[in-house]
């Protein structure tokens, strides 16, 4: 255990760039729906288990909350990812892909929902860190339409 906190796991190594809390500006829009601008927090932490363990939270403007989710991702041969996230909108996602670098990119493999939430049939995240900056884009393939751009943020660590 170091002061911070526990010694990250030898198989989260690839992913240690993503370790913090990071904060910024975001832009989303899907057809059907009028283009957004949003503020989001992502945060990894981990407690010195194979596992990171990943929040985000988005909000329109400081009183209006927009989506949340919860989840693990894991490393598995030191590039491959695999991620469990619990969505506020009633979705469960599991992905898995690849980490290189200070670049991550994960494709779902299933989602999963209650009873009554929209159709969302696939989604996709990217997650590059390049000069101090955190980029985090999302695809998403829901309600007819085919996987595109959802949403795109800029964070920052705080």
């Amino acid at each position: 255990m170091t002061p911070e906190g526990p010694v990250l796991h030898s198989e989260l190594e690839a992913l240690e760039f993503l370790v913090g809390n990071w904060r910024g500006q975001g832009r989303g829009s899907y057809p059907g729906s009028e283009p957004f601008e949003y503020e989001e927090e992502l945060t990894f932490s981990h407690a010195g288990k194979p596992v990171l363990v990943y929040a985000m939270r988005t909000w329109l403007n400081p009183s209006r909350a927009s989506h949340a989710e919860n989840g693990f991702w894991r490393c598995r041969d030191h590039s491959r990812v695999d991620a469990v996230a619990a969505h506020a909108t009633g979705h469960v996602e599991i992905s898995s892909g690849s980490v290189e670098g200070l670049s991550l990119l994960l494709s779902s493999s299933s989602v999963s929902a209650w009873t009554g939430a929209k159709d969302v049939v696939s989604l996709g995240r990217r997650l590059r860190l390049e000069d101090g900056v955190l980029n985090d884009q999302i695809e998403m393939q829901a309600v007819g339409q085919v996987r595109q751009a959802h949403t795109v943020a800029v964070l920052r660590r705080v």
